[in-house]
């Protein structure tokens, strides 16, 4: 469908009045009108539309801000690449007063409509028809006037880069308007910013002199996003990990690897956009992936086709997390996204083996398997020999046998062997 519509439904008379414009302008719609009554069922239905559609609607208001199901669906558009517009009664900047962190960095890149508390009904109308207008010359721009299925699968990567250039410049331009006021937003491309705070002949500067330099340069944007000192620290803190040589000294920043992560896919090299978009797309991972997420299950089946650097790294990062929910599933997922032979993934999930909850150690035992990760075989066999918990030490034999490599089926029949000759000791 062209506009999957998400709402509130104390916002329902607001819905149908954007839906018939929508109509109108002879875009097909999809809005869950019956409730949340209908159960499971129900909620992956609204999750498939969500990562079908060519674009996604926000109705924003106080409830849809404070709704559990709202904040869900729009997380999962933005991972899913789904161009994303808003109508709201209030403005951007009103809007932003209620969000909280994450929600402000993902609705910043959002166009928003905004029509005013005491519109009256043709007011209403003509903001609405205007949006109408708006999503399907998007969508013309993008060629999106086919399947999603043929979209996500086409073979022709130059035209899938095309779109993604679209919608980037469409979320950027986003950053800096508010229904058509352009608002000011400093931002530099990221070798400006370099040479002007540490000269060309740098190669790296101590990561705390970066940050400062950082959050000198780009107060004003942080202090509209970050509600707290704190939500400021993680800010930088995920930024950090992310843009850290992986075989050097972390507190360090190397110039090629700030401007590797600036210029990845994009044609405009700010820093600013570069480093917001990833942490509003590493907000929105996490959000999705999370267990108490209701578009969870459609997130994972349908992340490999949207897949990212932020996605890989977003799961990477999700395997450390202090709840072992979190990190269970996005050991599987995790499996699920990246492709076979990625030794840092492997590795990391050779590491969560070792963790102390149950439930973590059987995911990470499923994800080598599903990857084959042939070189960690000796570390499931391991597991499997020795945990303590027989549920997880079924996982290590399942995994070693979907491996089916010559070291892996060496040590199931050695193990076999070993097994039979203890019980033939036991029963004599």
């Amino acid at each position: 469908m062209d506009v999957m519509i998400s709402y509130s439904h104390e916002d329902t008379p607001l819905m149908r009045a954007v839906k018939a414009a929508l109509k109108e302008v002879g875009l097909t719609v999809w809005v869950d009108e019956d409730g949340l009554n209908a159960g499971v069922d129900f909620l992956s239905k609204i999750g498939q539309a969500v990562v079908e559609c060519h674009s996604f609607l926000s109705i924003v208001t106080s409830a849809s801000i404070k709704s559990k199901y709202c904040k869900d669906e729009v997380n999962l558009a933005y991972v899913s690449k789904r161009p994303i517009f808003a109508f709201s009664l209030e403005s951007k900047s009103e809007c932003f007063t209620e969000m909280n962190f994450g929600q402000k960095l993902i609705f910043s890149g959002v166009r928003f409509t905004t029509v005013g508390h005491n519109a009256t009904d043709d007011r209403l109308a003509e903001r609405a028809k205007a949006l109408s207008f708006d999503i399907k010359d998007l969508l013309q721009k993008l060629n999106l006037f086919v399947t999603a299925d043929q979209v996500s699968s086409t073979s022709d990567a130059s035209q899938r880069k095309d779109k993604w250039r679209t919608l980037e410049k469409f979320r950027r331009q986003n950053t800096i308007e508010d229904d058509g006021a352009r608002e000011v937003v400093f931002d530099v491309t990221v070798d400006t910013f370099w040479e002007l705070n540490f000269g060309n002949k740098e190669e790296k500067v101590d990561w705390d002199v970066f940050e400062h330099k950082f959050k000198s340069k780009f107060r004003n944007q942080l202090e509209k996003f970050c509600t707290a000192d704190k939500d400021a620290d993680w800010f930088m803190q995920v930024v950090k990990e992310e843009l850290a040589d992986k075989n050097s000294d972390p507190s360090v920043l190397y110039k090629e690897r700030l401007f590797q992560f600036c210029s990845a896919g994009k044609q405009d090299q700010r820093l600013w956009f570069s480093v917001s978009s990833y942490i509003a797309e590493y907000t929105a991972i996490s959000e999705v992936f999370s267990l108490q997420s209701t578009v969870r299950l459609d997130a994972i089946n349908k992340l490999k086709e949207y897949n990212s650097r932020a996605a890989e790294e977003t799961l990477m990062d999700l395997t450390r997390d202090r709840d072992p929910n979190v990190r269970a599933t996005a050991a599987v997922t995790l499996a699920k996204v990246i492709d076979e032979g990625n030794q840092r993934a492997a590795d990391r999930l050779a590491a969560l083996l070792k963790d102390r909850d149950r439930l973590v150690r059987e995911s990470a035992c499923v994800a080598l398997g599903r990857l084959k990760s042939a070189e960690k075989v000796n570390d499931l066999v391991s597991v499997w020999r020795n945990d303590v918990i027989s549920t997880v030490r079924a996982a290590a034999q399942l995994a070693l046998e979907h491996i089916d490599s010559p070291e892996a089926k060496e040590a199931i029949h050695i193990t076999k062997i070993l097994a039979d000759e203890l019980q033939l000791l036991t029963t004599s």
